[in-house]
């Protein structure tokens, strides 16, 4: 009797228990520039920080022919490289 009653009281005991959900910080609002000089002036601030970026990745690229009903597929290697400040 007591092997029957297990499965059915840990059941009941995870769904009353639940999940807690992840609490999200909100987002923090950039304040915006009185003219486009301050906006100017702002980017390139920022852009003295930037440090090189090296990714690399698959693209798959799905497109439709005139003519077939099945899409053609393609899959290829992507690369990106960025070396600021060029």
């Amino acid at each position: 009797m007591l092997r029957k009653t297990i499965p059915y009281v840990s059941a009941a005991i995870l769904i009353l228990a639940g999940c807690e959900s992840r609490i999200r910080q909100p987002m923090e609002i950039c304040p915006g520039k009185d003219s486009v000089a301050d906006a100017l002036a702002a980017l390139k601030s920022q852009s003295q920080n930037v440090v090189p970026l090296r990714a690399n990745g698959q693209c798959r690229l799905e497109y439709y022919v005139e003519g077939k009903k099945k899409p053609q597929r393609e899959n290829f290697n992507v690369k990106l490289w960025v070396n600021p400040p060029f």
